[in-house]
């Protein structure tokens, strides 16, 4: 076995289906004896109803409260930073970007408020692969939440949503996870190459020691 079997207190998605990425931070702000309310939690992550949650948000709202919080994504956040709207435009698909609008606010202006924020937070990584062994190495000393394909986590069909995970410790074959569903599953065992086939392309990884606790020299 490998990794820190100890997970963080398991937190439900709210019947809305909406809110697994405040499940997530709510779940990884625990481990550190952070108890917040949904309310708190909403703001911190920048939660607007009716607009998705993006995994940006999720790694701005740790990386105030947790030094040290990475986010890898496959998104490019530097550069929609830096070009706005138009970076989807150019660099993704239509049917992709048309996607996206539906659930996100005019112009990105909310997401890209989100992004500089963290940006001067926290650190970005622009993700184009990811392997079980990676996720293996990063839990030795991180906690992550990462972007799933709620479908595939299940061993089903692939479905049209996406899903914000806890992933907590490495085992021989397998990771633990705490899923905010629907349905939820507490610390459920999902094998690694599942989890990887699953895997949507953000990673937030917070360590787990916050580096102010650390002693000075």
């Amino acid at each position: 076995m490998s990794g820190i079997t100890r997970g963080p207190r398991f937190f439900p998605n709210l019947p809305d289906n909406h809110h697994s990425l405040q499940a997530a931070v709510l779940s990884v702000l625990s481990y550190f004896g952070k108890e917040l309310s949904w309310g708190e939690v909403e703001a911190l992550t920048w939660y607007r109803e009716g607009l998705a949650s993006w995994s940006v948000m999720g790694a701005r709202a740790l990386a105030s409260q947790v030094n040290g919080t990475r986010l890898l994504s496959s998104v490019d956040y530097v550069e929609f930073v830096r070009r706005g709207d138009e970076f989807f435009d150019a660099e993704w698909t239509p049917e992709f970007v048309t996607g996206l609008r539906t659930e996100a606010s005019l112009g990105l202006a909310h997401e890209r408020d989100a992004a500089v924020d963290f940006l001067a937070r926290g650190s970005f990584e622009l993700l184009t692969s990811l392997s079980a062994r990676v996720v293996s190495d990063s839990l030795l000393e991180n906690l992550l939440i990462a972007s799933v394909d709620p479908g595939l986590l299940r061993e089903g069909p692939p479905s049209e949503t996406e899903r914000f995970v806890v992933v907590f410790a490495a085992l021989r074959g397998s990771f633990l996870v705490h899923d905010p569903g629907p349905p939820a599953r507490i610390g459920v065992t999902i094998g690694k190459d599942t989890f990887i086939k699953a895997f949507r392309g953000d990673l937030i990884v917070v360590p787990r020691i916050d580096p102010r606790d650390l002693p000075k020299e």
